[in-house]
């Protein structure tokens, strides 16, 4: 889902956390090393409710781990957005230098600026969905 966070930050954040949980202490980010991504260069949004494909500018965003999902941030004409999801409705694609994502249904084409960073990320977020996923079926 995407939102405009620049707005009512608070409330945003409230609705993000409901969603895909609360962001990990410092503690647990460098005991278990759940860094964010590094930086991507946005190529294409879709579906694109905010005009992305008509503009020339440079976007850069970030995903951001959370303990039932991901948090995609970027700034665009000068507004903030997340596009948030939990790991049952994350599905990604990585090939050569460009790595798309698909968050519920927000698809976000991108490109890999640093490969090493995005392997680590992909390694971190894997580990993550499966250990998600693994505790909705013993709770079920």
């Amino acid at each position: 889902m995407l939102l405009k966070t620049s707005i009512d930050r608070k409330q945003k954040e409230i609705e993000i956390e409901q969603r895909c949980g609360q962001s990990f202490n410092l503690l647990t980010k460098f005991k278990n090393q759940l860094f964010g991504s590094p930086k991507y260069k946005i190529i294409s949004i879709y579906p694109d409710v905010i005009g992305f494909e008509k503009s020339n500018d440079l976007i850069n965003c970030n995903l951001e781990l959370r303990q039932k999902g991901v948090v995609l941030y970027f700034r665009f004409k000068q507004d903030e957005y997340a596009i948030y999801g939990r790991f049952n409705q994350t599905v990604f694609q990585s090939s050569n230098n460009i790595f798309e994502i698909q968050i519920g249904n927000d698809i976000v084409k991108s490109e890999i600026l640093y490969s090493k960073g995005h392997q680590k990320f992909i390694r971190k977020f894997l580990e993550l969905k499966n250990e998600s996923l693994n505790n909705n079926l013993v709770n079920k």
